[in-house]
Formats: structure tokens, sequence, C-alpha cells
């Protein structure tokens, strides 16, 4: 189906199309789930809730899908690339209005979930022990050079917890950065830069130092080396 794309919202109403192009592509079979589905977008737009503007100059997506997994097979895996990100004002504060790029491969474990509403699926998928498996990340923010992976489920207040590492290049730069905008306090940031000095990589090439540490989500809170840096919001489902 080709054509102009247009979104029909509550608010505002039916406006201009979001994007320069956006393409889906998914077999037709008589399956209650797509195998797989390919998704690509160019210059994206958006009006956020909050206010403001967001959007993206490319986005790519591929899922491959397997509702009924085989022991020890995913239900899903999935490939994520996004480039020249201009992430939400609230968002953006954080460590500058644009995201260079950003990269995610990963699975989805557990069985699909049943349930009417939001929440119930979530618990289900919970209790049949669902996990989200971020093999890959990689981003590039502002002063930051990250490059993650981690294990992701929900706890009994389905509020995402998990475990995993990463690799940074710029963290005291970004440390700095989010203290100067109170996404985190001095205190920690100046404790963070200081066990992570006593870690860090410096290359022989002069490049900038960097540093592997572990990372820990527990009660919504993200911790490094068991130094908490950041409360999350808490998620509300619906």
């Amino acid at each position: 189906a080709e054509g102009r794309p247009r979104l029909r919202r509550a608010f505002p109403p039916e406006g201009p199309p979001p994007a320069a192009s956006l393409r889906r592509a998914l077999p037709l079979r008589a399956h209650p789930w797509p195998r797989c589905a390919d998704v690509s977008v160019a210059n994206l737009r958006a009006e956020p809730p909050m206010g403001g503007e967001a959007g993206l100059q490319s986005l790519r997506l591929h899922l491959d899908i397997s509702p009924q997994p085989q022991p020890g097979e995913p239900t899903a895996t999935f490939t994520l690339g996004a480039e020249a990100i201009n992430p939400p004002p609230g968002v953006a504060r954080l460590l500058g209005p644009r995201i260079a790029n950003l990269e995610v491969e990963g699975a989805l474990n557990g069985p699909v979930p049943a349930g009417r509403t939001l929440a119930e699926q979530a618990a289900a998928w919970r209790d049949g022990g669902g996990s989200l498996e971020i093999k890959r990340l990689a981003v590039v923010w502002g002063p930051l050079d990250l490059t993650a992976s981690a294990t992701l489920a929900l706890d009994d207040q389905l509020q995402p917890m998990g475990a995993g590492s990463a690799r940074l290049v710029g963290y005291a730069e970004t440390l700095d950065m989010l203290a100067s905008r109170a996404a985190i306090s001095r205190s920690a940031a100046t404790a963070t830069k200081a066990v992570l000095s006593l870690v860090a990589h410096s290359p022989e090439d002069g490049s900038p130092p960097d540093v592997e540490v572990p990372l820990t989500l527990q009660y919504r809170t993200l911790s490094m080396r068991q130094v908490p840096l950041v409360r999350l919001p808490e998620m509300d489902w619906p």
C-alpha cells in the first residue's frame, strides 16, 4: 500500500504526515502473529504530550516472532538502529538535544501474555518467566559513548529490574553534565568518578579513557558498582 502517511488521533486532530516515509513489511499468512516484520522510517517528527518537538532522521527495525517457541528459544528477536535522534525536551536536558546514533539487538523470552488489560498481560508475562535480553546496546549522546548488555524483567510491582555491564567513554564529562542539570546529585557524581578513575583504562594511542562497569536496576534505582546513580520514574501500567 503506497500513499501519503497520516495518523488519526484524538489530540490534536488529523494533521500533516508525521514522516517523510514510513514502510512496514510483514508476511500475510494464516497465523495470529506475523513470523517477521520490517519497519523503516525517514525524517520522523512528533509533538510529545509534554510539549516541544521530537524526531529522528532514520530508523530501521527488524522482528522475528515465534509465538510458540521451542524450549530455550526466544519468543521474539529484534534489531533496531536509529540515527540523528532529537529527543523530547525533558529528555534532551540530560545530555543534549541530539543522539547521534542508537543500536539495539535483543531477544524477548517468555510466553505471549494473556489478559484483558496491559497490567494483566505484564503480570502474566512476568509470572511465566518473561525476560528481555539486551545483547547489545550502543549509543552516542553528547559526551557519552556507551556499549552495554543486560537482562531485564519485572518485579512484584511490575517495575523493571535487572543487571548488566557497560563500557563507557566520556564518563567524567557525562557525570558532570548530569550533575549540572540536577539529573543526579553532585555527591553521587563525585563518588562515581572517583570509583571509575581507579579502574579506567587509558589507551596507548591517546584516545579518551574507557571503563567497564557492572550495572544493576532494582527498586527503580540504577546503580553502578553499588553507587546509586539515578532513581527512575515509576512505570504506570494502564
